[in-house]
């Protein structure tokens, strides 16, 4: 690459480098992503499974075991979104509930609002007002997850900051925050 020339010729070549350059990296990442997929490991989908399982039914033991095997597996979900904390915290299992906050970090605005967490909703909200009607990746607004679930606190304070009772999720059953309230 000659530097010799134009101003605005240099600049061109050096923006066209660098589009060049992030679309490679991104299909290098995108690539190694897929090649590493949790999912393609069968292993990974029973343990998955049992996970969700384990924490259905509060058995704290076997949650601990399963994290020890393989912490990425706080993050497995079910077909409707649901991940080992909200399983646990909506049957009530709170020393568990609890256990998997300790092990995942802080949860999104979706989940916080799916186990009743209305703190961490109004902060994430604080920060990003725009998020208030998103989608979580299976589909649904947080009002409508907040809904589902019964957690009033979470309800009022996404209602009074504007969320849409009638915001059609994504999802494939439809529910809108006020089917998801009756």
């Amino acid at each position: 690459l000659s530097l010799n020339g134009p101003v605005g010729t240099t600049k061109r070549r050096l923006l066209n480098g660098r589009q060049k350059h992030r679309e490679t990296l991104t299909e290098e990442i995108e690539h190694d992503l897929r090649s590493r997929r949790p999912s393609r490991d069968a292993r990974f989908a029973e343990n998955v499974v049992a996970i969700l399982h384990a924490a259905r039914v509060g058995d704290r033991e076997r949650v601990k075991s399963l994290l020890l095997q393989n912490p990425r597996l706080r993050h497995g979900r079910d077909v409707m979104g649901n991940t080992a904390l909200i399983l646990a915290a909506s049957n009530g299992h709170d020393e568990l509930a609890a256990l998997l906050r300790d092990v995942s970090g802080p949860v999104d605005h979706h989940e916080a609002a799916a186990i009743g967490d209305t703190e961490r909703v109004r902060s994430i909200l604080d920060e990003r007002p725009e998020l208030l009607d998103s989608f979580s990746t299976e589909g649904f607004t947080a009002l409508a997850l907040a809904a589902h679930f019964g957690h009033l606190e979470a309800m009022q304070l996404l209602l009074d900051r504007g969320a849409g009772v009638n915001v059609v999720p994504k999802h494939p059953i439809e529910a809108t925050p006020l089917v998801a309230a009756l």
